[in-house]
């Protein structure tokens, strides 16, 4: 397989297995090639190869297995969605093929703070409902979300002693707030501490501050949510105006 020599080759070749790996060209559990056939494969040394295989396992595609070799994760797995789509977080993983699971880590009524009030429109006094929670896929933590939202539009969940369902929906279905669109910033954040016991890794997420918008125009709901980057990816069209 040929790579371009005006670019980094360690590079170019993990990016190659990476997009095999998300394909399903190599299997999840699947051993990879010694690194002596690959780099004959990619007319490299093994010194790029190796290079390559450590991002590879910096990333979590793949794990080394000492004198095993080296095998494509067991729980390797992919979201996609386009940027300019709004959907929740089970619907983004339900279009996956996947099943997500949620762990509530907080749910309490508390005062709003400048920024939500700013957001949401509140007054200086108003309370709001703050839902903390990580999402799993295959027992593997890959979002951590914080939903921000004025107590009167759902009080009763204050007294809820757990919440495992789309925030989405719920507001649709008890509180009839359609969200149908939302502002939202996003950036690269290095490493997030995830809230969880025995889960301390630092791991580069996708951060999206969002202000979502009901069918009315009014802003309803101000989110956080971190995405492990080495799970999701986001896409977007482009469209160069030319006159």
């Amino acid at each position: 397989m040929k790579v371009k020599r005006n670019k980094p080759l360690h590079l170019q070749i993990a990016n190659i297995l990476k997009s095999e790996i998300e394909k399903g060209d190599i299997k999840p559990s699947e051993k990879l090639m010694p690194e002596d056939a690959l780099a004959k494969n990619f007319n490299v040394s093994r010194a790029t190869i190796r290079e390559s295989l450590r991002i590879l396992e910096h990333e979590h595609y793949i794990v080394s297995k000492h004198g095993a070799g080296t095998f494509v994760s067991e729980n390797v797995f992919f979201i996609s969605n386009a940027l300019n789509q709004l959907r929740s977080t089970t619907e983004i993983a339900d279009a996956s093929g996947l099943k997500i699971d949620k762990k509530l880590i907080e749910l309490k009524a508390e005062f709003a703070d400048k920024i939500v009030q700013e957001s949401l429109g509140l007054e200086k006094d108003e309370r709001v409902i703050k839902i903390e929670r990580v999402g799993f896929i295959k027992e593997e933590p890959i979002i951590y979300s914080i939903d921000i939202f004025a107590m009167k539009l759902a009080p009763e969940l204050v007294d809820t002693k757990d919440f495992h369902s789309s925030l989405l929906a719920y507001l649709e279905e008890k509180s009839n707030i359609q969200i149908v669109c939302a502002n939202a910033t996003v950036s690269a954040v290095g490493s997030i501490e995830w809230p969880l016991n025995g889960f301390q890794n630092k791991m580069s997420a996708l951060l999206f501050e969002q202000v979502h918008y009901d069918q009315n125009q009014k802003p309803v709901l101000y989110s956080i949510d971190y995405y492990r980057s080495d799970h999701f990816k986001f896409h977007i069209f482009r469209k160069r105006d030319i006159s």
